[in-house]
């Protein structure tokens, strides 16, 4: 997991194992006020029911008019969101 300004690179397995620290991660991106974020999922491998969780309430604190991209996400992974219904929430492309 890389951070580079309003974007992050998850690779790998987002496991429960990993959850906190992408809660960590993904808290002090949110807390600089960005106007859009964006998560790129083109090298994760498993997104878990936990960071699914983590990336549910984190996005609830961007500001109203914020934005969270979500680029790269396989099909699996768009089905889990979708599944979440966060895909109601985030823009996926």
């Amino acid at each position: 997991m890389t951070v580079n300004g309003s974007r992050m690179v998850l690779t790998g397995d987002l496991d429960h194992r990993a959850a906190p620290y992408f809660r960590a991660k993904l808290a002090e991106l949110i807390a600089v006020n960005p106007t859009t974020i964006t998560l790129d999922l083109s090298k994760l491998d498993n997104l878990s029911k936990a960071a699914l969780r983590v990336l549910a309430f984190e996005r609830g604190k961007l500001a109203t008019d914020g934005r969270c991209l979500i680029e790269g996400a396989s099909d699996t992974i768009k089905a889990q969101l979708k599944a979440e219904e966060l895909d109601e929430e985030l823009i996926i492309i």
